[in-house]
């Protein structure tokens, strides 16, 4: 399938200065605009410059000014490999920052993305994601970071602040998460989700949950969630995460788990047999 046939809904506003484009097949991720009163941010630049242009295209028509940069959760392909169709700035946590230059450098055909399904390094859905996302012969356009940090970073738009914060995690040491003031939005990335092989630990994944609920957020944006939270929405969803990581550790059976409960009760124990 083309890319750019891929049918995705155009961006809805969910708060007073961000809008929204949902998770969509192959496997694109949520991405966000914020719209301040001097400038705008994207956030996450998306798999593709088809991706990446449903949003753009989207604010264009709702008058909002074009991102004057373009903020990274994290360096997965699905999250970057759009952002150069932005034309702007790329922020990036350090960390993030290193392994845009590797991406860069990596092939990116189908015998190389075939070799590594082969030796373990990525999992057939990866490679079939990218296939799919990016028909062949494929050219992959990374963008470097232009602006690097380490821990957090505030960038003022006119009435509206971002910080961005490092947070780590399961998923990727490299995660970082970012905080819309005064919408209380927190947009998340995958720093929840478990890691490329699908594990969760209890050392990272309570205590980030932890420092998530820390924000004084009401909306929460998750990566591949295709709905917009509210707190006791993700309040909830980090009780079933609590459930499944004690159900594991203290080996109880839960019966009929949930689907998020029963994702999580499977990461929890592919965490507990890759120690």
């Amino acid at each position: 399938m083309n890319a750019a046939a891929i049918s995705v809904p155009r961006p809805t506003r969910i708060s007073e200065h961000v809008y929204w484009l949902p998770p969509a097949p192959p496997d694109r991720p949520s991405l966000c605009a914020v719209v301040g009163g001097r400038r705008t941010l994207m956030l996450d630049g998306g798999s593709s410059r088809p991706h990446a242009r449903e949003l753009l295209d989207g604010l264009a028509a709702e008058g909002a000014a074009a991102p004057f940069a373009v903020a990274y959760t994290h360096s997965h392909w699905d999250h970057v490999f759009g952002g150069v169709e932005a034309g702007a700035p790329i922020v990036a946590h350090e960390l993030t920052a290193r392994r845009l230059l590797e991406l860069a450098e990596r092939d990116w055909s189908d015998e190389a993305l075939d070799a590594r399904v082969a030796s373990g390094e990525a999992s057939p859905a990866h490679a079939a994601h990218v296939k799919e996302e990016l028909p062949a012969p494929r050219h992959v356009e990374v963008a470097p970071a232009d602006v690097v940090f380490r821990d957090r970073l505030e960038l003022d738009l006119g009435g509206v602040c971002v910080t961005i914060h490092h947070v780590g995690g399961d998923h990727c040491d490299e995660s970082s998460v970012m905080y819309v003031e005064p919408d209380r939005l927190l947009f998340l990335g995958d720093a929840i989700c478990a890691s490329p092989y699908g594990a969760l630990t209890a050392a990272q994944a309570i205590a980030l949950a932890d420092r998530l609920l820390a924000f004084p957020a009401e909306l929460y944006v998750e990566g591949h969630h295709p709905a917009v939270e509210s707190r006791a929405d993700f309040a909830n969803l980090v009780e079933k995460l609590r459930t499944a990581e004690r159900a594991v550790r203290e080996g109880i059976e839960i019966e009929r788990p949930d689907e998020d409960t029963a994702e999580f009760l499977d990461a929890f124990r592919a965490g507990v047999a890759h120690r």
